[in-house]
């Protein structure tokens, strides 16, 4: 779930520090999120995940969409992620077995193509450029840079034809 709020006059999101005890993707950064139950909608696997991981309220988001779903090839994870919004900063509370520290980030940072980096990574023997976001001091890559640049490009285009 990316959960916008208004602070400031300006609007954050949150992102999560996973634990180095997690099953994947120890210590990165994401957002909150987590394994769908049988019974019930990947929206609502969101707004649970997201209850259970830093203590938001589901009851309070009000869900403005679905970005495109993405498979995170060394975990083999299908992530539908979700974008939402919530009418106040909120009050949250790390789930000390799953996240480490939570970090609220404006969406002007994001905005800011001075935070859009790459690096040379190598994947299984091939030298890769990979981009990044680095934001408030820390790397956000992988499939969480994938997401935010997906809203990212949403919010640049949605900006550009109004």
């Amino acid at each position: 779930l990316i959960c916008l709020f208004p602070k400031n006059e300006k609007w954050e999101f949150i992102l999560t520090e996973r634990t180095g005890t997690v099953e994947f993707h120890r210590n990165q950064i994401s957002f909150p999120g987590g394994a769908k139950e049988e019974d019930e909608s990947f929206e609502e696997t969101a707004l649970r995940e997201s209850y259970e991981e830093i203590g938001l309220d589901g009851e309070t988001v009000n869900v403005i969409g679905e970005l495109s779903p993405l498979l995170i090839p060394v975990s083999g994870i299908l992530v539908h992620p979700f974008v939402g919004w919530i009418e106040s900063e909120p009050e949250l509370m790390p789930a000390p077995e799953e996240v480490s520290k939570i970090h609220k980030v404006s969406l002007g940072e994001l905005l800011n193509d001075a935070n859009l980096k790459s690096e040379m990574r190598n994947f299984q023997g091939l030298d890769i450029e990979v981009p990044y976001y680095h934001i408030n001091g820390i790397k956000v890559w992988g499939a969480t840079a994938a997401i935010l640049s997906e809203l990212r490009e949403i919010i640049l285009t949605a900006n550009n034809s109004g």
